[in-house]
């Protein structure tokens, strides 16, 4: 799995999902659990016939003592299809009839566009999702994903340990004699992981939760543990500060310093700008950030867009405006031409031919809107 930002083992790059303090009460056999992030996350439906449920919600920041969900009418799409969604108040959504395969999501909101990638989705496979979405940044905080043929996998923080297992959020793994643990290359065993620590299970469901047959430790929080491993990417969102190799910039909400030992790929560490999109690898330091080990810059080429439809989900102060037609985000500017219509009187419902270019992130930036009549 990748994500747009993400934990090595279940991949990012980007979203949404439940951070929510609920309490959670003992599970017989299993080790208490204190309130678990997550709980809260309503299960998917049963109501699809095809295709996968994805579930979450979606909390902002990327600070972990704030689990607060989100109401900013964020909406959520499945690029490249026509399944979107939008986020309830409660900061919940459910998208139904996944297909299989790769799988892209775009949250677009006020203030953020962000993409996740999802692989190796299943026909009918149910996934549970908590992400935290800031600007063009989205990072999975708990994963759960339940295939048709009982396959599980669960990544999150351990909020419980006893001698037979685990509770990972709200998720009960047991974890039977002879189950492959590690951290990176290095053997452990179950007593070596700590309430904090975020593993990454495979196992199989059970009707209680899931038996795990692999577990993967991505992070440690007692003495001697390895510093937590972290990808990001998106946006540079300022000019970077210092002198090459010694960087520092922002990714959404996460700062990215380099220094002698990061590699550039094929763009120079001179050539890292302001709106440049990066995926960025490194580790996670004590204060936040991100001390990157490499740097890619996305080769970036514009593409021409036509779009014709309704307008919806009109944000932002003219000239500097958002509203998507279809499921497609759209953006406007200083620069933008306003034909038969102005910026400030085009209203949700109009219909509109809108050209312009692809953008890095997924939008379309607006060269001319014209709106048409009904």
């Amino acid at each position: 799995m990748r994500t747009v930002v993400r934990h090595p083992s279940i991949a990012m790059a980007v979203a949404m999902s439940a951070l929510i303090v609920v309490a959670c009460g003992k599970h017989d056999g299993s080790p208490a659990a204190p309130t678990p992030p997550g709980a809260n996350i309503a299960p998917p439906p049963s109501g699809s016939t095809s295709g996968a449920t994805i579930a979450g919600t979606v909390v902002g920041g990327f600070s972990t003592a704030n689990f607060r969900p989100t109401a900013t009418a964020m909406v959520v799409i499945v690029v490249g299809t026509s399944i979107t969604t939008t986020v309830d108040s409660a900061g919940r959504f459910t998208l139904l009839n996944v297909p299989p395969g790769h799988v892209q999501l775009q949250f677009s909101a006020s203030g953020a566009d962000a993409r996740l990638d999802l692989d190796d989705v299943a026909d009918h496979e149910q996934i549970q999702i908590s992400v935290r979405v800031s600007g063009a940044t989205v990072e999975i905080e708990e994963n759960t994903r339940e295939k048709a043929d009982q396959r599980a996998e669960v990544e999150g923080r351990v909020t419980g340990v006893s001698a037979s297992g685990l509770m990972v959020g709200d998720k009960n793994i047991s974890v039977p004699a002879g189950t492959v643990i590690r951290h990176g290359g290095t053997p452990m065993t179950l007593t070596d992981i700590h309430v904090g620590d975020r593993v990454h299970v495979k196992g199989t469901k059970t009707a209680t939760g899931v038996m795990a047959t692999e577990i993967m430790v991505q992070t440690g929080n007692g003495p001697g543990k390895e510093p937590e491993q972290a990808e990001v990417k998106g946006a540079v969102a300022a000019a970077p500060t210092g002198a090459c190799p010694s960087i520092q910039f922002m990714v959404g909400s996460t700062r990215v310093a380099t220094n002698g030992s990061t590699r550039f790929g094929d763009t120079p560490c001179a050539q890292i700008a302001a709106g440049v999109v990066v995926e960025v690898e490194g580790t996670r330091q004590t204060d936040g950030s991100v001390l990157a080990t490499r740097v890619e810059a996305e080769k970036q080429q514009a593409q021409e867009v036509e779009l014709k439809g309704s307008l919806a989900a009109k944000n932002g102060t003219c000239p500097s405006i958002t509203f998507t037609v279809g499921s497609q985000m759209v953006s406007t500017n200083a620069s933008t031409e306003f034909r038969d219509t102005t910026c400030a009187a085009l209203a949700v419902g109009d219909q509109v031919e809108v050209k312009g270019t692809r953008q890095s992130n997924g939008t379309v930036l607006a060269r001319r809107v014209e709106k048409k009549k009904k």
